[in-house]
């Protein structure tokens, strides 16, 4: 019964995602919309969540940010700021940033849509986590702007990448589609954190 609603919930939205999208032509590096079904996404968001509230200092009572690198119309911003993030999504195309900031505005309005080319954009260090479905069509393109986040980032930055993540420098991966920055190489905390995984996935 839950299975069968999630899988309406998710053919709905990317219905409607077609539909607010229609007429729209995406660039051509680039992948129109994720088809990431909404039940996975709050899963490794919520993972996220508590691998943050793990790791960060205690002395910080801030929400954690959270930034959709290549958000398109902005459904997983706005999902991401339900599950307790401050959210933002990066959009290169003018179009979709429109639409999204219409989506988030009436359940996240603290949230930015930032228009911007992932591989020029300068804000990764302001955020805690930092997701994408890798956007662009091109790998060449895909690893460049992801070295411009893995410089940018700041210590102990979550990644959750949904596809395969290139090697980068600091970027230490820990499951296949989460990773961590770490400067120096740390086992410990990285054994600390799949253990922190394998207790929050268990039924």
């Amino acid at each position: 019964m839950i299975h069968g609603l999630a899988t309406d919930l998710d053919q709905l939205t990317h219905a409607l995602e077609r539909a607010l999208t229609q007429g729209i032509k995406p660039k051509k590096q680039c992948y129109p919309y994720s088809p990431f079904s909404n039940g996975q996404f709050v899963r490794i968001v919520d993972e996220a969540m508590a691998i943050y509230k793990n790791i960060a200092d205690r002395k910080s009572h801030q929400r954690p940010r959270f930034l959709d690198a290549g958000c398109g119309i902005g459904s997983k911003v706005r999902l991401a700021a339900s599950r307790g993030f401050h959210s933002d999504g990066v959009e290169i195309l003018k179009k979709y940033c429109d639409i999204a900031r219409k989506v988030c505005d009436r359940v996240c309005d603290s949230s930015s849509i930032i228009h911007s080319d992932l591989r020029e954009f300068n804000g990764f260090g302001n955020y805690d986590v930092i997701y994408t479905y890798s956007p662009m069509l091109s790998s060449a393109s895909n690893k460049a702007w992801q070295m411009r986040m893995a410089e940018q980032a700041k210590e102990r930055a979550l990644f959750l990448n949904c596809t395969a993540m290139p090697t980068l420098p600091y970027i230490h991966q820990i499951e296949y589609y989460i990773a961590i920055k770490l400067s120096e190489p740390d086992q410990k905390l990285i054994d600390r954190i799949k253990k922190l995984l394998h207790e929050t996935q268990a039924p």
